[in-house]
């Protein structure tokens, strides 16, 4: 089975619509819970499934998204197959990839709202967006004072994890990088609240089989598996799922630099599927964790720049010092001393003093090499040794 075969029956599993569009309008793929929507999509344009009057709409957020390549939200009215308008909102998110024609992609989901309780829905809506709102700023107020107690990475990722168990009501949470060869997934912070499950940190997960986590690394979506011991979108980890008693898993990305670094793994051993506000909660705190985690990687990158140019230095000090002279020659009626300080912790300054005819002369020499550091002071050896040979 190809790739594109997994990943058209990936996307059939999807309960909400979901389709990819250039960005022209042309529908390019799509899956089953949207056919089953709208009815005949070949040959379609998006433009042909909503109302005329959200056309313009349409053509300006089309542009916006492959402009600023930022994902956008809009509400609009669908033509269902039975001829009824819908009210839904389209998310759409800018592509990696281009059509036949050479133009970007991007990817659609729909979420369909009830009719019946629209009125409802509005009436409650304001006071749910401000406690939402109020719980959401605790969480990540909660967070960023896990990420502020410790300068150790992995403390602060355990720190994490501890608090998305208690935010999710989740049976643990483990967070995983990519290898380098993005084979698979190692688990690098974990936490649980069952005394009797074991620590997950260095589980290595393999991506082969391992469907879920592979739509999630390679578009940087998040993706809920319900019956994840069952679903087929998890065969590498059915085993995993059964032994650690998990029914519901959500995984979110890790996003850095443009760049898919790892994820984050919420196991649920609940019935209860993960919400919408849910997945973007997560969404939220793991684009903190990422940014966290680069962070880390950028340190550790300069420390080590830093170590090994201190190394480098070391080495050229302890050349420059070794040639110059343990003592300087005696010379009646003289004495004769030195004392060298370089601006650095190397340099390409340099003296030496040597007796001339039978010591009846004394030649002194004081030298100094253009620029500073390990190159200035590997060329004052070799001065030293031309001027000592000759």
């Amino acid at each position: 089975m190809t790739f594109d075969q997994d990943f058209l029956e990936l996307i059939n599993s999807f309960n909400e619509p979901y389709f990819e569009v250039s960005t022209t309008g042309e529908i390019l793929l799509h899956n089953r819970a949207l056919k089953d929507l709208v009815g005949d999509i070949a040959g379609k344009h998006i433009f042909d499934l909503f109302a005329d009057s959200n056309r313009s709409q349409l053509q300006e957020i089309l542009s916006l998204v492959s402009t600023v390549r930022q994902p956008q939200e809009i509400h609009l009215d669908l033509r269902s197959k039975a001829g009824t308008s819908v009210s839904v909102t389209l998310a759409l998110t800018s592509l990696k990839k281009v059509d036949r024609s050479g133009e970007g992609c991007l990817r659609c989901r729909l979420h369909v709202f009830n009719q019946d309780k629209k009125i409802r829905e509005g009436l409650v809506e304001a006071q749910h967006v401000l406690t939402k709102q109020a719980k959401e700023l605790a969480i990540l107020n909660h967070l960023s004072l896990a990420i502020s107690s410790s300068l150790d990475l992995d403390e602060i990722l355990n720190s994490i994890c501890r608090e998305m168990v208690s935010v999710f009501d989740a049976r643990n949470t483990g967070i995983a990088l990519l290898n380098d060869s993005q084979t698979s997934l190692r688990v690098v912070a974990f936490h649980t609240e069952h005394p009797d499950e074991s620590n997950a940190v260095g589980l290595k997960i393999p991506l082969e089989g391992n469907d879920a986590s592979l739509f999630v690394i390679k578009t940087g979506e998040p993706i809920v598996v319900p019956d994840a011991q069952f679903n087929p979108i998890t065969n590498s980890v059915h085993d995993l799922m059964l032994q650690r008693g998990t029914s519901c898993l959500l995984i979110v990305p890790l996003l850095t630099r443009g760049d898919i670094i790892g994820t984050i793994g919420i196991p649920s051993d609940s019935q209860t599927i993960f919400s919408r506000e849910d997945v973007k909660l997560a969404m939220t705190i793991a684009g903190q964790v990422a940014g966290v985690i680069d962070n880390a990687r950028l340190h550790r990158t300069v420390q080590t720049a830093r170590d090994d140019a201190e190394l480098e230095l070391e080495i050229g000090r302890q050349i420059q010092t070794g040639f110059f002279p343990d003592s300087l020659p005696q010379i009646k009626g003289w004495d004769l001393f030195a004392y060298f300080q370089s601006a650095r912790q190397v340099a390409g300054d340099f003296y030496d003093a040597f007796p001339l005819n039978h010591e009846s002369q004394l030649a002194v020499v004081l030298a100094d090499v253009c620029d500073k550091g390990l190159g200035a002071a590997l060329f004052m050896v070799v001065f030293r040794s031309l001027l000592r040979a000759n």
